[in-house]
């Protein structure tokens, strides 16, 4: 009997993977005959309908494209000697497709301490289509290698990351994933901050990021380490974390991967604080979130903040703008 058994969970098994592969098959025949990006339909974080029956460039396009867009630019956010936090962005396009990103998070603690953290970039980036109004050229980001370094610490991340870039102009500017560069008019010799960041993609020694690691992670490490200074009216001081650090490191840096019409202005929302500082639920009671994919993304990043610990636990209802 027992041998029954297991041959029939097998048969089971076997009929429910064929299934799943017919599906793929099937979604995946869909996606390609409607013009999506080969590759980028699982990584889009705007709406579906946005980037389908695309025109894709022809290849004597291409050059032209990328030399349009090629140049040394500039972002710059806060001031890091006084703001809680200052964001500092230096790309490089090359007009052969190349690409160097550096940026750069400066927090600003509440306990007075300062840290620092890098995120340094190199790829490609190949031009895919015009967006259906014309005004954004779509690009397929290929990161080569990529490395995250703290003053402690430094590793490397995931390799040949692919990513969806969206490249405009505005005036002189460069719109690059929803962020405006300013074209840099210094010397080129001091371009990247420290040059000593930019080998550390190639080098061989340096271990391995754990799984997801990112900025946001760094910085909420940062922030639970140093609140011990803080004091006040609790729930004065977790809206002035969510604006002054949570905001700009984080849902600032998720809206930017929408479209603006999928985001509303604010969210008015209900967080259950453990007297730990953990969120341990998070209610949204706001209706206008469009985009079911926003919405989740949203409640996890909520989900993961991290507060100054009190006497007990507590529950507040707050007002979060989103622009």
């Amino acid at each position: 009997m027992r041998t029954r058994t297991q041959k029939k969970n097998s048969y089971i098994k076997a009929l429910a993977l064929l299934l799943v592969l017919i599906v793929g098959i099937i979604l995946y025949s869909k996606i390609s005959s409607g013009g999506m990006m080969s590759g980028l339909a699982g990584l889009l974080n705007a709406d579906f309908e946005n980037f389908r029956n695309l025109t894709r460039f022809d290849e004597d396009q291409l050059d032209a494209i990328r030399e349009e867009f090629a140049g040394f630019w500039v972002y710059d956010f806060g001031d890091p000697e006084v703001d809680p936090v200052a964001v500092s962005e230096r790309l490089e396009l090359i007009d052969n497709g190349i690409a160097w990103h550096v940026i750069t998070w400066t927090l600003n603690l509440p306990s007075g301490e300062r840290e620092r953290f890098h995120h340094v970039r190199n790829g490609y980036f190949v031009p895919y289509s015009l967006s259906h109004d014309s005004s954004t050229n779509l690009c397929e980001g290929i990161i080569i290698h990529q490395a995250l370094v703290t003053e402690a610490d430094t590793c490397y991340g995931e390799s040949k990351a692919l990513e969806m870039w969206e490249l405009s102009f505005q005036d002189d500017n460069l719109n690059f994933n929803n962020r405006i560069f300013t074209k840099y008019d210094g010397e080129l010799l001091e371009f990247f901050p420290d040059n000593d960041l930019l080998p550390l993609v190639d080098r061989i020694d340096v271990r391995a990021c754990r799984m997801g690691l990112t900025l946001r992670h760094l910085s909420r490490a940062s922030l639970k380490d140093n609140f011990d200074e803080v004091k006040g009216d609790r729930k004065t001081i977790v809206e002035s974390i969510i604006e002054e650090y949570y905001t700009p490191l984080e849902i600032e840096e998720m809206v930017r991967g929408y479209d603006e019409r999928a985001i509303p202005e604010s969210i008015d929302v209900t967080l259950n604080i453990s007297k730990e500082g953990e969120v341990t639920n998070f209610r949204n009671h706001s209706t206008s979130l469009v985009t079911a994919r926003f919405n989740k993304e949203l409640n996890r990043e909520i989900k993961g903040w991290v507060f100054p610990a009190f006497q007990k636990d507590e529950s507040f209802r707050i007002t979060i703008p989103l622009k």
